[in-house]
């Protein structure tokens, strides 16, 4: 048996598609940074230091990884084969997460813990560091590099 919807399909172009891959990129990092606050909402208010550092707790390396997946493509895009606002959305939210991730490195090294400094700089260089440098990336080339020299 053949598979006629695939070969009935209409093909779509590689241009259409980038841009749905971007969008969905995009949408999984921001659904994923916005996981924890469904639960800091469920609990209310606790410690200050606390919910931030549950609002921070997926600026991860899967997240920057989203976020710089997306940027790529908007940095190999021809300017006149993009939609302006994709450009955009991929700079802000790689800027949220970029910012997400410095408040966690900062809420990792100034909480109270019962282990000392290699304790404290395991979750920094397993998550929130390599979501950093994946993120601020990601909006370095999606801000700032032209591809082809246009």
């Amino acid at each position: 048996m053949s598979d006629d919807t695939e070969s009935s399909a209409l093909p779509v172009s590689w241009d259409e598609a980038r841009e749905a891959l971007i969008v969905v990129l995009l949408i999984c990092a921001v659904l994923r940074m916005l996981g924890p606050l469904s639960g800091f909402i469920d609990e209310r208010w606790g410690v200050f230091s606390d919910d931030l550092a549950e609002l921070t707790r997926n600026a991860s390396p899967t997240t920057g990884l989203m976020v710089i997946g997306a940027a790529v493509l908007v940095a190999t895009t021809p300017q006149v084969d993009l939609v302006p606002s994709l450009r955009t959305a991929t700079v802000v939210i790689a800027w949220v997460v970029t910012l997400q991730a410095g408040a966690a490195i900062l809420l990792d090294l100034w909480r109270v813990s019962g282990t000392g400094v290699l304790g404290r700089l395991e979750p920094i260089f397993g998550r929130s560091l390599p979501a950093l440098l994946l993120a601020g990336t990601g909006r370095w080339l999606a801000s700032r590099v032209v591809p082809f020299d246009d």
